[in-house]
């Protein structure tokens, strides 16, 4: 059978998601504030509407510098590129904090646990996802894709360039290219913020924008 990789926006943090029943009412909603980094060792599994038939796995998971929690996933066929429909991804997430037992909740943080590809998605503004033959996860596939597909598709570019710097041990950590964004930004503060230490102020905290929120 050939492999297809998948990938596309799954959720966004404090993004809210409906519950419904089988009959399509809605029972219940979430959102969540953040997302744990470390992914299960037996790694995240990905099926069809919600089944428990394990149909591919998860390779890449990051968070976007605007907290849009991006996958790629590759399936164990492709059936998925013969559906008229467009897809999505719905992932399912194990809850954290105070009174997530409620029907409509907004938990401390979430774990990623699986992700479904489904035609009927909970989470509000879900964007279609996009797939391309073969299997980011082998070398000879993405060989033989356009040398372009790293540029035109960034997220797919930037997998199998983390694909190519991790090639063992599958998908364990999410990145978060938030702490990117932060680490550049504290390194041009450091370069262009005066040192108030030296004038008798103590240490200053400042907040993305430039904004003094205290001085100790």
């Amino acid at each position: 059978m050939t492999a297809l990789t998948v990938w596309g926006r799954a959720s966004t943090i404090g993004g809210v998601s409906e519950e419904r029943s089988v009959t399509g009412r809605i029972t219940g909603g979430h959102s969540f504030d953040d997302v744990e980094r470390k992914l299960p060792i037996g790694g995240v599994p990905v099926n069809f509407d919600h089944t428990s038939q394990r149909r591919g796995e998860v390779a890449f998971v990051e968070i976007s510098d605007s907290g849009a929690v991006n996958v790629v996933v590759v399936l164990d066929s492709d059936e998925l590129s013969h559906v008229e429909e467009d897809i999505y991804f719905s992932p399912e997430w194990l809850l954290r904090g105070v009174g997530v037992e409620e029907s409509f909740r907004v938990a401390r943080t979430a774990e990623l646990r699986s992700v479904a590809l489904t035609t009927d998605p909970g989470n509000h503004g879900p964007r279609p996802v996009r797939w391309r033959t073969g299997s980011i996860l082998r070398a000879a596939d993405r060989a033989n894709w356009p040398v372009s597909f790293r540029s035109v598709d960034p997220l797919l570019g930037r997998a199998a360039s983390f694909l190519e710097q991790h090639p063992v041990g599958g998908c364990r950590q999410i990145v978060d290219r938030r702490d990117d964004q932060m680490l550049a930004w504290m390194t041009h503060q450091q370069r262009h913020t005066p040192d108030l230490n030296s004038y008798g102020r103590g240490e200053m905290m400042i907040r993305p924008g430039g904004r003094i929120i205290s001085v100790r």
